[in-house]
Order: C-alpha cells, then structure tokens, then sequence
C-alpha cells in the first residue's frame, strides 16, 4: 500500500488515541491541535516501520501516536522541563523495547536499557501514572457522550494497562491517592470511573444535583494532582 494510502487508512488511529487520553472539556481548537500531533506520530511510524520485526503496524502505529500525543499534553502541562524530558526518555524506551521484543517491557528489561536501577523504573512507572492525573483539565465534560474513564486517565502512553496496575507500587500509589479524598469525592470518582455513570446518574445516585456532581469531580481530580506531585518530583 502506497504511503498516502497507508497514512489515510490508519488515520482513525488517531482519533481512537486521542479520543481515550483527552479531557471532553478540551475545547475544539485544543482537540485539533492534538489530533495533529497524533497524524505526525502516525506519519513517523509509516516511515520507520519495519515488517521484518515482526511487529503489527497497528501496534507500532498506535504506540507512536500515543507517544506523540502524550508528548504535546506534557508541553502544556504542569511539569517541570527536567520531568517532562525524563518520561520522555522513558516513553521512548518502553517503545523502543516493545518494537524490538513484541510486547510491553519488564522493568528488569527497562532499567538496562535505561541504564537505571528496576527501583528507578518503578518510580518512573508511577510518575507515569501521576502525569496523566496532572494533565487533565478540572472541567472535564460532564455530557452523557463523556468517554473518558479511570483506565484511560491513569494509560501509560507506551506500557499495558493491565500489566501497569499489576505493579504493587503503582497500584498502592493509587489506591493511598484515591483513599486520601473525602468520602463523598471518593464516590463520585468510583461511580464515574468504576462504573461509568454519568454526572447527572451520579447527582440522582447521591440526591445531588448534576452540577454538584461535576463540582465534586473537579475538586477530586484537584486533589489528586496535589497528591501525586510529589511522586513526579522523586521521579
């Protein structure tokens, strides 16, 4: 297939990834603009993609328009330059492991390609975690069409999700985050993400109103930023 045929082809790839890592509050002109990250990582995988490696372009694809869309969410975000380029680093080198072995990276195969301690990996691994609770933005939609949930607000750009909370470490970070909020954010956090209600199910769940919901989100998500910053800064 010609290279333009394959770039319009896999495009809905693009839509898929950043439609899982963006807020619905982001606005239409904020959207585009990551959409247009996502078509560069999608135009860099159809020029370095190898057959011989044995890898699905879809799985190479997706990666790196991921890995490009998360890079344009850092650059907007709250995080330091210093911590922003060391989850790139580690962004570029569980791609780069996962390309050459076929599948998500140990973080015993992730310190030596890094040069770093498994205890390091580790801590990157929650740093991770922690960036995307720092990137997203308070006013996150509350419309019945919202499909961002709990797996895609905690994604690492490059590493399984399954495999990600498998890590004791990781799983722990979260688990004393989301245990650190007051009961009623607690709730509202669980419902929206756990059991994908929306904010106006969530109000009638609670005799609350849809906007109360929302403003209890909002204040959760707040917390959690707060909670996990100091992890970014140990990374």
């Amino acid at each position: 297939m010609a290279r333009d045929s394959l770039i319009r082809h896999y495009a809905y790839l693009v839509r898929v990834v950043v439609g899982r890592l963006v807020p619905g509050g982001k606005s239409r002109l904020e959207v585009d603009d990551l959409v247009g990250s996502g078509i560069a990582g999608l135009i860099r995988a159809v020029d370095t993609y190898d057959p011989a490696r044995e890898v699905k372009f879809e799985t190479y694809a997706t990666a790196n328009i991921r890995g490009a869309v998360l890079e344009a969410i850092r650059n907007e975000d709250f995080l330091p330059r210093s911590i922003r380029d060391r989850l790139r680093a580690f962004d570029r080198a569980s791609l780069a492991t996962e390309v050459r072995i076929g599948r998500p990276a140990t973080d015993h195969e992730l310190a030596n390609e890094l040069g770093v301690t498994e205890e390091h990996v580790g801590r990157l691994r929650i740093a991770a975690v922690a960036s995307r609770v720092g990137s997203l933005d308070d006013s996150t939609s509350g419309s019945e069409g919202d499909t961002l949930r709990f797996g895609d607000m905690v994604a690492d750009p490059s590493v399984d999700l399954d495999r990600e909370l498998q890590d004791n470490e990781v799983r722990e970070a979260l688990t004393n985050a989301l245990g650190h909020l007051p009961e009623r954010e607690r709730t509202v956090v669980g419902l929206y993400y756990t059991e994908n209600l929306t904010f106006l199910e969530i109000g009638r769940v609670l005799g609350i109103s849809e906007s109360r919901a929302y403003q209890l989100h909002g204040q959760a998500l707040s917390r959690l930023r707060q909670r996990f910053r100091p992890m970014l800064m140990a990374a």
